[in-house]
């Protein structure tokens, strides 16, 4: 992508009626949606694209229903399709059906998305931070190169590890206390996991769980309590002894490249403020055990695109846009938070485990609940 991309100088003399902060899955969904409306839309990314995410790999359904809606479903080309979701615990396992799942390689998703927001009409600048200014102006740095922009709305996406905000106090993180960091790499077919099946191992420090992709790529991610990350040994050592705990049939294989995340439970102060809108992880984030971060995403990013248009056009509502994601959210990152309760809790992981052996199809329908969304407002 960095071939094409226009010089930072020649950026700053154009006029841009939004840009976005992150090409995640939110914010290149936002700038395509935009640029397809005929705005002047710049997508800007700190990474180098394509690049690797700390991601479990699991699109729900609500995900699938948003890329379908949006006539970007060449993006799943492959992708597995999960029907089981298997969890070990102390060396004892129950296995459920899930609602439709599928296994996305997060390096050839954010890249597509990215593609295609170029190709509806976006510029788009990787490897190159951006931040916003007190003045609401954006600074775009590239190696020995420094300009401002002055969009008419700036959409901030760059998920949990961004800091396009930090000028702005308040915007500031609320991180839940005792929250679990993420750490997550990629590696090829592992044996003892099933192609229809996710596979997550849940011990005293974490969880980690292990999902097919595309391009026969495994997702490996966990979440980790921090006090298991000082313990000697490494994180390697601490999820080895996690799936020893767990009894689960596989091991984590030699040359794994892990890469971390900031403590992952956590919302923004607020999540609008003059021209600027916070969207996607950047605006919240519940523990991933649930495999809806992604889809949260998507949906946030088909949603955001049609607030910023309205702020563009000067009739955007003031506090609209934080009603809509608490209305559109709230109760999924409700139901996350009581599944991470459940799971750091013994006596109830137990109890949930049996009833799943005991009633499958009353597991089954609570699976099915994960990944929806009102879905209500269309972009």
């Amino acid at each position: 992508m960095t071939s094409a991309s226009p010089a930072l100088a020649d950026v700053a003399r154009a006029p841009w009626d939004a840009v976005i902060l992150g090409a995640g899955p939110c914010g290149s969904v936002a700038a395509r949606e935009l640029a397809r409306r005929g705005l002047r839309t710049l997508l800007i990314d700190r990474s180098h694209f394509p690049r690797f995410k700390v991601c479990g790999g699991c699109l729900a359904s609500g995900g699938v229903e948003v890329l379908h809606r949006l006539g970007l479903d060449h993006i799943l080309a492959e992708a597995p399709r999960f029907a089981r979701l298997a969890v070990w615990a102390s060396g004892r396992s129950a296995t459920t059906r899930i609602g439709l799942m599928r296994g996305v390689d997060r390096t050839h998703m954010d890249h597509s998305l990215a593609l295609s927001a170029i190709g509806a009409g976006c510029t788009m600048l990787d490897g190159v931070l951006g931040q916003v200014e007190p003045d609401e102006r954006v600074r775009l740095s590239r190696e020995d190169e420094t300009v401002h922009i002055n969009p008419r709305a700036i959409i901030v996406a760059d998920g949990l590890k961004g800091n396009s905000l930090r000028a702005l106090r308040e915007f500031d993180w609320q991180v839940r206390q005792r929250s679990k960091f993420g750490l997550g790499g990629a590696a090829g077919h592992l044996s003892g996991l099933d192609a229809d099946s996710i596979l997550m191992c849940i011990g005293r420090t974490g969880y980690i769980g292990f999902a097919g992709v595309q391009r026969g790529h495994t997702a490996i991610a966990a979440a980790i309590h921090p006090n298991a990350l000082d313990k000697p040994g490494g994180v390697r050592r601490v999820l080895e002894d996690l799936l020893v705990e767990s009894g689960a049939p596989v091991r984590l294989p030699n040359g794994l490249d892990l890469r971390g995340t900031p403590q992952l439970t956590r919302r923004r102060r607020r999540v609008e403020a003059g021209r600027i809108l916070v969207a996607g992880d950047a605006a919240a984030y519940i523990e991933p055990f649930t495999g809806e971060g992604m889809t949260w995403a998507l949906r946030s990013g088909e949603l955001v695109a049609c607030f910023a248009q309205r702020l563009v056009e000067c009739r955007l509502e003031s506090g609209s846009w934080t009603r809509t994601l608490r209305a559109e959210f709230t109760w999924a990152r409700r139901r996350c938070a009581l599944v991470s309760t459940i799971l750091d809790c013994p006596p109830l992981l137990r109890a949930a485990m049996r009833l799943t052996g005991q009633h499958p199809s009353m597991a089954a329908g609570l699976s099915h609940s994960f990944g929806r969304l009102h879905q209500e407002r269309r972009a």
